[in-house]
C-alpha cells in the first residue's frame, strides 16, 4: 500500500516512487518530472475489499494539488484539481464511514471507496488536504458569537464535528436542526430536512447531516461534509413557506443547501454574517 505519515516521510515517498516506476511502470511513465515528488501516494484499490466498487487508481498529493491517475477500460487518464477548485469535503457513512468524496470545479466529484481497515488512512488524509486547502486562512482573533446548549450534548453530530475541529480553530457559531416533516401528522409524511448540526469556524465549516431517519439513536449514520470559507464566494438566507434556506455560493458556481426553521433566523443572520465578513476580507 502507498501512504506515508512518518517523520521521514522523504524516505518513504521516494520508496513509493520506486514501487510505482517498478511495479505500476505505465502510471509512472505519465507523471512528469515536477510531479515525482509529492506529499503523500495513495493506491485507492488497496482501500477496500470491494475491488468492483474501486477502479485502479491512485492518489497523488501535492502542497498545491491533487493529481489522480485512474485506469478506466484499459486505458490510463491524468487530470488535477487543483485545491482551490476543491468545493467541499465529504466523508460519507459515520460513524463507520466507507467512501471519500472530494466536490470540485461546478460538477466534478472524485469517489474513494474504503473499508474500516482504512478508516485511519482516510482520516489522516482528509485532515492533510484539508490543512493545504484553508492554508490557516481566516481571523486569528475570531470570537464566539453565542453560546449553543444542546439538549442532547452526546448527539453523534455534535461529537463528530468537534472532533474534527484542528487545535488551531476557532468555533465561533453552532447550528443544529432536528428533522423537519411536511404533514407531519400523514402517514405520507414527507421529510424536508433530515437532522444536522453545523460548527462555523474561523477558516472552515464543518456539518454532520444524517442520511435518513434511524429507528433508534445508535443507528445514526450521515455524511461529514468540511467546507473550506476561502472556497465560497457569498452566502445567501433564503425564505421559503417551509422555513429558512442558508445557501453557500462556491467560487465554482456550484451550490451547497442547510434548511432550517424559522426560529433558528437569528443564529443565521449571525453566521452569515460572520462568513461574508471573512470571505470580502
Amino acid at each position: 500500500m502507498f501512504y506515508t505519515d512518518g517523520s521521514n516521510a522523504k524516505d518513504f515517498i521516494e520508496n513509493d516512487i520506486e514501487l510505482l516506476k517498478n511495479e505500476y511502470e505505465e502510471y509512472y511513465n505519465i507523471l512528469m518530472q515536477a510531479e515525482l515528488s509529492p506529499v503523500n501516494i495513495i493506491m485507492c484499490s488497496s482501500l477496500t475489499n470491494e475491488k468492483h466498487n474501486a477502479f485502479e487508481k491512485f492518489l497523488l498529493i501535492y502542497e498545491n494539488r491533487i493529481v489522480i491517475l485512474k485506469k478506466v477500460n484499459g486505458s490510463i487518464s491524468k487530470y488535477t484539481i487543483e485545491y482551490n477548485e476543491i468545493n467541499y469535503i465529504v466523508i460519507e457513512g459515520l460513524p463507520k464511514p466507507v467512501c471519500l468524496n472530494i466536490y470540485y470545479r461546478e460538477e466534478g466529484r472524485e469517489r474513494i471507496f474504503f473499508d474500516s481497515f482504512a478508516e485511519e488512512i482516510m482520516n489522516r488524509l482528509v485532515k492533510e488536504m484539508r490543512e493545504f486547502i484553508i492554508q490557516g486562512r481566516g481571523p486569528a482573533d475570531a470570537v464566539k458569537l453565542g453560546e449553543y446548549t444542546s439538549h442532547e450534548p452526546a448527539y453523534v453530530g455534535k461529537v463528530l464535528t468537534t472532533e474534527a475541529l484542528f487545535k488551531n480553530q476557532i468555533s465561533v457559531l453552532e447550528l443544529y436542526q432536528r428533522r423537519v416533516y411536511d404533514r407531519y401528522w400523514s402517514i405520507f409524511r414527507k421529510i424536508i430536512t433530515q437532522t444536522h448540526y453545523s460548527i462555523v469556524s474561523n477558516n472552515e465549516i464543518v456539518v454532520f447531516k444524517e442520511k435518513y431517519e434511524p429507528m433508534d439513536e445508535k443507528d445514526i449514520c450521515g455524511d461529514l461534509i468540511f467546507i473550506p470559507l476561502n472556497s465560497v464566494k457569498s452566502v445567501s438566507l433564503e425564505s421559503t413557506e417551509k422555513g429558512m434556506v442558508l445557501k453557500y455560493m462556491f467560487c465554482t458556481k456550484k451550490t451547497f443547501e442547510l434548511f432550517y426553521q424559522n426560529e433558528k433566523t437569528d443564529e443565521l443572520l449571525k453566521a452569515m454574517s460572520f462568513i461574508n465578513g471573512v470571505i470580502q476580507a
